[in-house]
């Protein structure tokens, strides 16, 4: 990436430095499909491209005629791309999410459907929609064909407020009022990329997700006395009580209705999106048993005590539903995490929304003291 010399920069000390600073570089684009390849040869590149943070398959696989084209924007912590391409689907499963990538997206559907589950909420995107997605967090789409234009940012250059669980998959209505206003700043900014140097760039994306972040959290407070923030309170409510009890056996609907003052077909509307409470529940004690994976080494030598004191039949229930989840069975999540060093072990930990406190497995704690290796 060259520098272009700006006129009156120079001084008897000789030239201005800040022309040799990565800040004064322009941004350039680069093309993802320059020679406009499209068919089976196109898609073994893209899938193989996108492995580290996608499994891709086409919903016809005997299609002969995918096509790919995208002009992305790099900074050093972010990038913005225009992007369309034919029909897929695309799963990002805890396995991809161990293995790195942590990033954040503000995404705009330009053209075509999205629609998916996002750690298990349902959502749905029509043209001109936005939507937040975490890369920390498991994500099924599926799409028509395509155009979309998605900022993308390592997880440091995150504002807070964007961070919290539940905004993976949260949409932004293209229509409403935060959804406008973002799309002009978005499209606008990526017309303008070219024109940018870098140190601009990187505060016109900083910009865009504080931005973002002010307009959910005015949207939130609006809305802090509906029946929408009540239903919010409840849910999380439940929440609180299946990570709390979830080594019960015998936690079902009945109980947590019972005990949290809700009826039947309240906790049914309530969990839904996400393939009802009992899969909610299955999905809590699957997190907290690779919590106890990550966290305990002892933990790692008992499967069949860590099946039984997170609320399973039996190892082979414990493996079966693991293994569906996570890509792996739990012996072998074992043997990935005892590799791992201590930084790997606490990103996990709060990728799971737990704390060390909670995923101590074994009692008197962890072999070492700590909670990690």
């Amino acid at each position: 990436m060259q520098n272009k010399p700006r006129s009156g920069t120079t001084s008897a000390a000789g030239p201005d430095p800040t022309d040799d600073s990565p800040h004064a570089a322009r941004l350039q684009p680069s093309n993802g499909n320059p020679h406009g390849v499209t068919g089976p040869v196109l898609f073994e590149a893209y899938r193989a491209a996108i492995a580290p943070i996608y499994d891709v398959h086409l919903p016809d696989p005997a299609a002969q005629d995918f096509h790919a084209t995208e002009l992305r924007y790099h900074t050093r912590t972010a990038s913005l791309a225009r992007s369309s391409a034919a029909a897929q689907i695309l799963t990002r499963t805890p396995r991809h999410v161990a293995g790195g990538t942590d990033e954040v997206m503000l995404y705009r559907q330009e053209a075509g459907t999205l629609e998916g589950e996002a750690d298990g909420r349902a959502f749905r995107l029509e043209p001109g929609d936005l939507a937040l997605f975490d890369y920390a967090r498991p994500l099924v789409s599926r799409t028509t064909d395509f155009t979309n234009l998605v900022l993308t940012t390592s997880r440091a250059s995150v504002p807070a407020g964007l961070l919290a669980s539940e905004l993976h998959g949260h949409v932004i209505p293209g229509g409403s009022g935060p959804g406008s206003l973002l799309t002009t700043v978005l499209t606008g900014l990526f017309e303008a990329a070219g024109a940018l140097r870098l140190g601009e760039a990187e505060a016109a994306f900083a910009g865009v997700l504080g931005l973002a972040a002010g307009l959910i959290e005015a949207a939130r407070l609006a809305d802090a006395d509906t029946a929408g923030a009540s239903e919010q309170a409840r849910h999380a409510a439940v929440l609180a009580y299946l990570d709390a009890h979830h080594a019960r056996p015998d936690l079902d609907a009945d109980a947590v209705a019972g005990h949290l003052g809700l009826s039947r077909a309240t906790l049914y509307r309530l969990f839904k999106a996400e393939g009802g409470i009992q899969a909610a529940l299955l999905r809590r004690r699957l997190d907290h048993v690779a919590g106890a994976l990550i966290a305990d080494p002892r933990a790692r030598r008992d499967l069949a005590g860590l099946a039984a004191r997170h609320g399973f039949g039996g190892l082979t229930q414990l493996g079966r539903s693991f293994k569906a989840r996570y890509g792996m069975p739990p012996s072998q999540y074992a043997a990935f995490a005892a590799r791992q060093d201590a930084a790997w072990h606490t990103a996990q930990i709060a990728r799971l929304g737990l704390s060390r406190a909670r995923v101590t497995d074994a009692p008197g704690g962890p072999a070492d003291g700590s909670g990690m290796r």
